[in-house]
């Protein structure tokens, strides 16, 4: 995190109005690094790529879309609502509750991942158009580093 974080394009709080990259047609054209300290909502058609990292809980209402690398990381809470036709693309999601468990200070919690409404809200690993380099290397299938299990 402090290494995603020194290099971003935008580290703080959710204002309402942040550049989450954009996305033309089917084209990255100017990704972007985000860095969200606590909650972050995306909602109505808002749409954006490169990497977000939330801290807190995610909220993506109505249709927003995504393309790169999602990593809800703290928290570990997403909450997806509405009717629309969505989309995250190339890269995914990773949510992580980092907050150990009352009683078990080596552990990380739950994660949390809920749906509710209609639509074809959709995950995909294509990478259409315009991803490379930098953006690219976040979006390789994920592998098991460590296992961990509760008796």
């Amino acid at each position: 995190m402090a290494q995603i974080t020194a290099v971003a394009d935008y580290v703080g709080t959710d204002t309402g109005s942040i550049n989450l990259g954009t996305w033309s047609g089917s084209t990255c054209t100017t990704p972007k690094l985000v860095v969200i300290n606590g909650d972050f909502g995306m909602s109505g058609n808002s749409n954006g790529c490169g990497v977000l990292v939330v801290t807190g809980t995610l909220n993506m209402n109505g249709t927003p879309s995504y393309h790169g690398g999602m990593y809800v990381i703290g928290a570990g809470i997403v909450n997806r609502k509405g009717g629309g036709n969505g989309e995250i693309n190339c890269g995914g999601m990773l949510i992580a509750n980092t907050t150990p468990p009352a009683g078990f200070p080596g552990l990380v919690g739950k994660p949390t991942y809920k749906i509710n409404g209609g639509g074809n809200s959709s995950f995909s690993a294509s990478c259409r158009g315009g991803f490379s380099g930098e953006v690219l290397r976040f979006s390789k299938p994920l592998k098991r580093a460590a296992f961990q299990q509760v008796r």
